[in-house]
């Protein structure tokens, strides 16, 4: 995964603006540090046999149940709160059900696998034109978020894993 950094970094210079962007330090060192929570999702080119990175999705723990600038910039292994940093996909593969696939696997991912038991709660910002597409995917908008990154303003949203994986064991 850590080869793939580079690729992943220019989707994300691509995919936001250059006050909202991760740093190429930032990404490698959630891609070192919590290697776990990234996924990739590629596609396979026929002729060349090799795979296109599509798009991405990385996060980071941390300790507690609300967003700040600390727990958006660092990895506390212990931590049982997972922040999404990026769910993005490359500009020519948009509009076409990509980043909803991508999420609901990694979500299911997180629902199911046992090793992942400790993490209780999902937060992610977005922008309010993606508030829609995200809670279509399960996420409850909590409100306009105390973190300023960018000039434009975030919503929190949340998914509660625990409640998840209750209605998961019941087949609901």
């Amino acid at each position: 995964m850590a080869s793939e950094v580079p690729a992943m970094y220019e989707i994300e210079v691509e995919a936001f603006p250059e006050d909202e962007a991760a740093s190429l330090l930032s990404m490698s060192m959630r891609c070192q540090e919590a290697n776990t929570f990234f996924t990739v999702l590629t596609q396979m080119q026929q002729e060349s046999e090799s795979a296109t990175l599509l798009g991405y999705i990385n996060g980071t723990l941390c300790e507690g149940t609300e967003l700040h600038h600390e727990s958006m910039s660092e990895h506390v292994p212990s931590g049982t709160t997972l922040v999404l940093h990026s769910v993005t996909i490359a500009r020519e593969y948009r509009r076409k059900g990509h980043a909803r696939k991508m999420l609901v696997s990694y979500m299911n991912r997180l629902v199911k696998d046992i090793a992942l038991r400790g993490v209780k709660l999902v937060l992610l910002l977005a922008h309010e034109y993606l508030l829609e597409f995200y809670k279509s995917c399960g996420f409850t908008v909590m409100g306009v978020s105390p973190v300023v990154h960018g000039s434009d303003p975030w919503y929190e949203l949340s998914f509660d894993l625990e409640e998840a994986r209750r209605q998961w064991q019941l087949g609901t």
